[in-house]
């Protein structure tokens, strides 16, 4: 089973709300915006679990870290591998078997888990959805932001 969680910072969240994120760059709303802790846990393995920690959880931009999960999902050959960037240093090693099963590494904690391909873009999907719902609820504006459909191509977004 393949799960992607976030859990809502609500003083980040604040924190962001009041610079006006729909006038921020497309870059920054990626890489500074919207920090929440994070959970991927891939066939029984909690991918940021570290040894050091009691929980599996890291800080990430949910917005950033969805579009890459997605986009390095979508590119992913068989045999082959791609790399995801982790925003504040770190990597997720995606490899692709032939049999159709995803193999994730993360070079933080050194974790590998696996599931079939789409059980974890099913999952990558669904944390994308949750990351839209909640800019939608808490960052109504952002839906005229010129990149929002570059984020979230399956959405309506009236003009």
């Amino acid at each position: 089973m393949t799960r992607i969680e976030f859990a809502i910072d609500k003083d980040a969240l604040a924190k962001d709300l009041e610079l006006s994120p729909e006038r921020a760059h497309a870059v920054a709303l990626e890489e500074t915006y919207f920090i929440m802790p994070v959970r991927f846990c891939i066939g029984d393995v909690d991918l940021f679990m570290s040894p050091s920690s009691a929980e599996p959880w890291i800080p990430l931009p949910v917005l950033g870290f969805a579009n890459r999960l997605l986009e390095g999902l979508q590119k992913v050959q068989p045999k082959t591998n791609t790399s995801i960037y982790l925003a504040g240093g770190g990597s997720l090693q995606v490899a692709l078997l032939a049999e159709g099963e995803v193999v994730i590494e993360c070079s933080l904690t050194s974790k590998t888990g696996s599931d079939g391909l789409g059980k974890v873009m099913d999952a990558a999907r669904m944390f994308s959805d949750e990351v839209q719902r909640l800019l939608l609820s808490r960052a109504p504006l952002l839906r005229f932001h010129p990149s929002w459909v570059a984020w979230f191509p399956n959405s309506d977004r009236p003009f």
